[in-house]
């Protein structure tokens, strides 16, 4: 992605200054759009098992 994609992504899903934006470098944008997009630290097993059973392990 260019410089100029990033941007715009990160402006429009989450509502980051493109103002500040502009002043970072292409690489330090797609870094801050990975972390934002990384899930790995939230659910290291790629599942929320808490939303998924709510009514318990027995259920």
């Amino acid at each position: 992605m260019t410089k100029k994609e990033l941007i715009e992504l990160l402006v429009s899903y989450y509502d980051c200054d493109e103002d500040e934006l502009k002043e970072y470098s292409r690489a330090d944008l797609q870094q801050l759009w990975d972390d934002y997009n990384d899930d790995s630290d939230m659910f290291p097993n790629g599942r929320d098992y808490d939303a998924e059973d709510e009514d318990g392990p027995c259920g």
